[in-house]
């Protein structure tokens, strides 16, 4: 089994993003709007936090969009395995554009989205640690016909949990918003394509379920609240 660890970091590190050459692609007032939703993605991460007493992973802003071009879909987000010297571990990447232009409720709602993927790919990594080297694709429902004639497919980048299980108050209701949306032609991500991608600013092809490249091998670590709240569910022992 991995070694279970308290973490300790940030809430939000935006280190990446300052040190990322992409930003300088990135106009000033984009800049400044990513800069305010970082703030804010802080306070919905807060959030989250309170109503389900579990420390949010350590998380990341990129300075660009994600963009599937095969199936033509924006990522708000996405949980993959991060590396500090030899301590390997999970965290969640935000894409720019969703730090940008997303109001408080969605930030909550895709942060909260992200947490139920987190929490599957924690119980994993703890009883699995040397199997889980990649993430898998799994359909999480029917497409609607509208949806289909443009090719695209509604998937996601790993299994859930049950969200009632670990969600509750404002982060259950902001999440539940979210799923509603999945298989929908969004707004929002259309907003996305208008305001970022189609001007040409930073954009990152990522293929959903695309495993993450890790620098060198590593100690693989485990947050305890997850562990010790699953344990009590009776889902892992």
């Amino acid at each position: 089994m991995s070694d279970v660890i308290e973490f300790n970091y940030a809430p939000v590190d935006m280190t990446f993003f300052r040190e990322d050459a992409r930003r300088r692609a990135i106009p000033e007032l984009l800049l400044r709007k990513i800069v305010k939703g970082a703030s804010r993605l802080k306070n919905q991460i807060k959030q989250l936090e309170q109503d389900t007493a579990i420390k949010y992973p350590p998380t990341i802003v990129l300075p660009c969009a994600l963009y599937d071009v095969d199936s033509h879909m924006v990522i708000d987000a996405f949980v993959t395995r991060g590396q500090r010297g030899h301590n390997i571990f999970l965290e969640v990447r935000f894409a720019a554009p969703t730090v940008a232009f997303a109001d408080d409720k969605k930030l909550l709602g895709i942060a909260a989205h992200e947490f139920i993927h987190y929490v599957k790919h924690t119980m994993d990594v703890y009883q699995h640690p040397r199997g889980h080297a990649s993430s898998k694709v799994a359909t999480i429902g029917e497409v609607p016909p509208e949806v289909k004639a443009l090719g695209i497919k509604a998937t996601d980048d790993y299994q859930t949990v049950a969200a009632k299980n670990w969600l509750c108050g404002l982060t259950l209701a902001a999440w539940q918003e979210v799923e509603q949306e999945s298989f929908t032609i969004a707004k929002w991500a259309q907003l996305v394509v208008n305001e970022w991608i189609q001007k040409g600013y930073p954009t990152e092809d990522r293929p959903r379920g695309r495993p993450s490249q890790l620098g060198k091998p590593g100690r693989v670590l485990v947050a305890n609240d997850v562990i010790d709240k699953a344990k009590k569910l009776g889902i892992i022992t």
